[in-house]
């Protein structure tokens, strides 16, 4: 279900440098999508750049090309994607029970031999 999940969604790496237009691989992508009908019942995401100008571009710009290939009812939208997991206080906060401390506070358990021991 994840692997179907991030076929929908277009990465950073999916655009040409900071532009607007598709890589042939994101391109060819998004017809197969619409040769199986996926594009009617799933959303399309677009990674966010945090350029809220660049993003709203490149909603409208993929948008329009979906448009133009008869695809008209897809459903497209900036969004942090779900491969990309959880932000790194989010991650964190997680494993220790939502951000109840658990433990001594030393990542690797050891006397002074961890993260924290200083010791790279």
């Amino acid at each position: 279900m994840a692997a179907n999940t991030d076929q929908h969604v277009l990465y950073q790496s999916d655009f040409v440098g900071r532009t607007t237009k598709l890589s042939p691989a994101a391109a060819e992508r998004i017809d197969r999508l619409n040769a199986a009908g996926s594009l009617n019942s799933q959303t399309l995401k677009i990674q966010p750049s945090y350029n809220a100008d660049l993003d709203q571009v490149r909603l409208a710009a993929v948008t329009s090309k979906l448009y133009e290939s008869g695809i008209t009812d897809a459903r497209v939208e900036i969004a942090v994607p779900p491969a990309l997991g959880l932000s790194g206080v989010l991650a964190e906060n997680s494993l220790v029970g939502g951000g109840q401390s658990q433990g001594n506070g030393s990542r690797s358990g050891a006397q002074g031999t961890g993260l924290s021991g200083g010791n790279f």
